[in-house]
């Protein structure tokens, strides 16, 4: 009883611990998007959201599947107390995404001029170029935090999200005042701003990478005083091969990774589809990419921060489903689940009504009241989309934590 309440209060903690970065990281990406909308207009920030639509596509890959599947594998793997399988799932995934990131990286940067001309926006390859580097970190920051989650070691991953938002609103500045200042023109002022991004994302894994080492310098204590080898497990990890765990990882993250790119690429789809749209009907490819940037800047993030608000919710349930469906606890895990939607819908059920009915009023209070205006019937449309967002993150999280990860495949593709 003891236990079961000191890993209640434990995940209340990460929970929290991880709201507050949440909430710190969209009071910094708000201030963020309201600094570079005033710098670089409509416009500016067509390109700088062009690049960034594409970006996600490649950060899906790396940052959505990795996490979640060594996460599940983590935490099985905890919930039976073995050790020694942890760190080696961890050094298989981590050379795994090591190789990964380096060839996703190249592919974006050997594909920056065709997706910008695909795109009808070819004067945003240069703020492409600038954000490629960072999908590399991501893939390495992504199989860290997968095994602090597996761990439930949520203040490490707060911690990293917050210094990691903080340097993205340092560096943008910083970026961009310099590049003002010397008057570059504004697709190159776009992409000097970007690269902020990429040394955020740099930042963020080196945060990452030492409270891994602090807890494998623990673990090699541990083991020396119970006059244990420290080196790679050569107990019952001995009989998981490194081809057992990379089958077992990729059942997990690919079903995974699949649905999130799915909606990465309907990102891209969207943005190519807008943007010739808008030419096709008269509007030049400045106005047509100043739209693009309106929409971009004032809907996308108001609807995706009641999600990120509610992601803490959805980190805190997989290591919970997933050690619950390892030991077969049914009931258990329907309990848990009842409990999570009940508290999803709770806080997006209002967030979203919220935003439906009043976003005339909420965006002028962060943005230019003529984009604004704009944007704010856009908004109203969109957020009639934010109760079942969450609740279907919350559901895929279930699956995933269970080994169904085809099922969230499926309601993706749908």
């Amino acid at each position: 009883m003891q236990r079961e309440k000191t890993k209640t209060n434990s995940l209340a903690s990460g929970a929290l611990s991880l709201t507050v970065s949440v909430v710190l990281l969209k009071i910094l990406g708000l201030a963020y998007k309201v600094f570079l909308s005033h710098l670089l207009g409509d416009e500016g920030m067509g390109y700088f959201n062009a690049a960034y639509t594409v970006y996600t596509f490649f950060y899906l890959l790396c940052a959505t599947g990795v996490p979640k599947a060594v996460a599940v594998m983590i935490g099985s793997e905890a919930s039976l107390g073995r050790e020694a399988e942890k760190r080696r799932i961890f050094f298989v995934c981590n050379r795994l995404f090591f190789f990964a990131g380096a060839i996703f990286t190249i592919l974006f940067l050997f594909f920056c001029g065709p997706f910008s001309l695909l795109l009808g926006s070819p004067s945003a390859l240069f703020s492409m170029i600038a954000i490629a580097p960072s999908v590399f970190f991501v893939a390495l920051s992504g199989v860290l935090r997968g095994y602090l989650h597996g761990e439930a070691r949520f203040g490490a991953i707060a911690l990293s999200q917050t210094i990691e938002g903080g340097a993205r609103f340092l560096f943008g500045m910083i970026c961009a005042h310099i590049g003002a200042r010397i008057g570059l023109p504004l697709p190159q002022l776009s992409a000097f701003t970007v690269f902020g991004i990429t040394i955020s994302s740099f930042l963020g894994w080196i945060i990452l990478y030492i409270r891994y080492k602090s807890l494998d310098k623990g673990y090699n204590s541990k083991q020396k005083g119970s006059n244990s080898s420290a080196d790679l497990p050569a107990d019952s990890a001995a009989n998981m091969t490194d081809r057992a765990i990379t089958e077992r990882f990729l059942k997990v993250a690919v079903p995974i990774t699949i649905s999130s790119a799915v909606m990465g690429l309907s990102g891209v789809l969207d943005l190519s589809i807008l943007i010739r749209r808008l030419e096709a009907i008269g509007y030049s490819a400045q106005n047509a990419t100043a739209l693009y940037g309106n929409y971009t800047t004032l809907v996308i993030p108001m609807i995706n921060a009641v999600s990120s608000l509610l992601a803490p919710l959805s980190l805190c349930a997989l290591p919970v489903f997933s050690g619950l469906s390892t030991r077969g606890d049914r009931d258990g895990l329907r309990l848990a689940a009842h409990s999570f939607l009940r508290a999803t819908a709770f806080f997006a059920a209002p967030c979203g009504f919220g935003l439906m009915f009043f976003s005339a009023d909420i965006l002028p209070l962060f943005f230019e009241l003529e984009s604004a205006l704009v944007a704010a019937p856009l908004l109203s449309l969109y957020a009639a989309s934010v109760l079942p967002m969450c609740i279907l993150t919350l559901f895929n999280t279930a699956f995933e934590a269970g080994g169904h990860s085809g099922i969230s495949l499926l309601s993706t593709s749908a």
